[in-house]
């Protein structure tokens, strides 16, 4: 089996932890908000399924990226992919633990990081389908950006601003930081791939 495809694996590895997680806090009465832990772990199991996606069932990512970004091909290394959806990975699982304050509500800070980690994930959906019209081909990982981040986007998004958990303007300036910061460490790692390639050869 190829070191890519361990990868997603790893995906599915993560998506299952993320809904035990979600069904151990459920279970535990009082120390979530109710309907909490689904919705919130809905966010590192959505990411952990997208990474199958790209790279395990069906896969071909890496092969797709180089194709039709030949300008990153140097950047497109085992080692890259990997650094980028383990970070991302943690994260998602971070945030969505952090979101809660264990005393039956949300923590004031956790659940805004959470939704910004969330809008990375929407940064990531447009750019999959971005790429799929701009190909005119099927970009591994679109299906789930499209029937998972985006819907959890717009879903998250609802429950916690109409529940009264944070303010629209709150949520909008919150989600408008996970858009630059995602595209500043995805850029960080290209070029730190890019520097290391002399030592790996890509995908």
């Amino acid at each position: 089996m190829s070191k890519i495809r361990v990868l997603g694996l790893l995906g599915i590895a993560e998506a299952l932890l993320a809904a035990a997680m979600a069904w151990l806090f459920t279970s535990m009465s009082g120390v979530c908000p109710a309907g909490g832990p689904w919705l919130v772990f809905a966010l590192p199991i959505a990411f952990g399924l997208h990474v199958c996606e790209e790279f395990a069932f069906p896969g071909g990512y890496p092969e797709w990226a180089v194709r039709f970004h030949p300008e990153r091909a140097r950047a497109m290394t085992t080692s890259h992919f990997y650094r980028v959806n383990i970070i991302g990975g943690l994260a998602a699982l971070g945030a969505s633990l952090g979101a809660f304050d264990y005393s039956g509500g949300y923590s004031y800070i956790g659940v805004r990081v959470w939704l910004v980690m969330l809008a990375t994930l929407v940064v990531n959906a447009v750019g999959h389908v971005s790429g799929a019209v701009a190909s005119k081909r099927y970009c591994p990982g679109v299906v789930t950006s499209v029937v998972l981040f985006l819907p959890l986007a717009v879903a998250g998004t609802r429950v916690l601003v109409g529940s009264g958990v944070v303010g629209v303007l709150s949520a909008a300036a919150f989600v408008a930081v996970g858009v630059p910061a995602y595209l500043y460490l995805i850029g960080r790692l290209r070029r730190v791939a890019s520097e290391n390639q002399h030592a790996e050869t890509p995908v």
